[in-house]
């Protein structure tokens, strides 16, 4: 609160009337930011940007860091279940991932 207040003291350029300015630019704030939650693509910055090396998975899913160098090769008693279903046979270990919500795990 205290610095969203000093935010808007700083916009404060009319000195004859200092208090309907202020009120003026909080209106204003609060309407660019209620624009900015109901269309989100109007805010430039909101665009999340992947750290390096991750990877996005589908239905916002993310891989983080750490995770293996190489692909290995899986044991042999899931290795053919697992390349009958997605039709591979070395897989990659990813030590984190940020699931839907935002949590990390």
């Amino acid at each position: 609160m205290e610095h969203t207040v000093g935010d808007l003291g700083q916009e404060i350029w009319q000195l004859s009337n200092p208090f309907a300015n202020l009120a003026q630019h909080a209106l204003q704030c609060s309407q660019v930011n209620a624009l900015k939650s109901i269309y989100p693509d109007l805010d430039p910055k909101a665009g999340f940007h992947l750290p390096r090396s991750a990877t996005d998975l589908e239905n916002s899913y993310i891989t983080l860091w750490p995770r293996d160098r190489y692909p290995a090769q899986i044991p042999e008693p899931a290795a053919e279940i697992h390349s009958q279903a997605v039709n591979l046979s070395k897989i990659r270990q990813w030590g984190r991932i940020c699931l839907p919500n935002g949590q990390i795990a």
